[in-house]
Parts: C-alpha cells; structure tokens; sequence
C-alpha cells in the first residue's frame, strides 16, 4: 500500500481561501487604479486652466505696459467687458462674449469694431464685467478674472476645478505727462 502522507494536495477550503484573498488583492488594485486615474484627471483640469490664466496675465501685461497715453486722451480706456488700448497709432481691444475672452490686435476706434477677426484667449471666462478704472491715469485694474473648466457646468473642485487672479493693477510704462 502506498502511503499517502506525500501526495497531499490542496483541500476545497484552502483553494476558496486562496480564491477569496486573490480577489481582494485584485479589488484593492484596481480601486487603487481608478482613485489615482481620477486625482490625475482633477490635477491635470487644475493645472490646464492655471496655464490658460497665466497665458491671459502675459497677454495682458505686455499690451498695458506698452499702452500710450495722457491725461488728455488716455491709452488705457477700461468698460467692463472691454478693455481698450491705445498703442502708437492704432489700438488694440479685449473683449468678453460668453465665457470667451477674446483679443482684437487692430482695433478701429472710430468705427467701434476690428478691423481683422478676433483670436479668443480663452473659452472658460466666468464672469464679464472684469475691466476697471483705477483712480490713476493709464492703469488698469482686472478685478476677479475667474476661469473654470467647463464654465457651462457648477463648480466641483475635482471634477471642474476653477481658479481666481483676484485683483490685480495693471499700469502703462509708456505714457506721457502732457
């Protein structure tokens, strides 16, 4: 007779066992897998309107600070949802339509309108009226510019992030005390 104390296999309760804990590990991952892929997803939206603000903020800045003007007839003519700059001969316009901040490099001040097509900067602007006077000659103050993600959509730090610049003046280099 053969002695069977060699050839001992698994039992049915250690195979389930052993089936349980894969499936827990296996449950654990793939948890684990979605939860990173959707702080991923949130830091990566975060991240992408904070380069669009910080695309806005240079465009910006490099139009006011070389904005001319005097006391006279000032460079620097905010209105809300525009924003108007004289820069040697011609002008130059922002202007927020419907979550849309768009730029008019050739701007026609006595026909009110851009003489070339608009170039939107951004798409996700959530409030218009963001263009003030500031209580000095050639300075401008952009006061809560907010840009959300998905600005059709409430806001949801993980799912649709936004981000504030507050408010910020911004003042011409280029102006003349005449």
């Amino acid at each position: 007779m053969k002695n069977r104390s060699f050839v001992r296999g698994f039992t049915l309760v250690e195979l389930i066992l052993a089936i349980s804990l894969l499936g827990v590990i296996v449950l654990g991952a793939a948890t684990f897998d979605k939860a990173s892929h959707y702080f991923l997803r949130s830091s990566e939206r975060k991240a992408y309107i904070l380069n669009e603000l910080n695309y806005i903020w240079e465009h910006l800045h490099k139009n006011i600070v070389s904005a001319e003007g005097n006391i006279n007839e000032p460079g620097i003519v905010p209105s809300g949802s525009r924003l108007r700059l004289k820069e040697g001969n011609y002008w130059v316009e922002y202007r927020i339509i419907h979550h849309n901040l768009e730029f008019c490099p050739q701007y026609n001040i006595t026909t009110n309108s851009c003489e070339v097509n608009y170039e939107t900067l951004s798409s996700r602007v959530m409030n218009e009226n963001i263009f003030y006077n500031s209580t000095f000659a050639n300075q401008v103050i952009v006061s809560n510019l907010i840009l959300r993600f998905n600005p059709t959509q409430g806001f949801d730090p993980k799912t649709n992030p936004e981000v504030n610049m507050g408010n910020i003046t911004f003042t011409s280099l280029a102006h003349s005390i005449n």
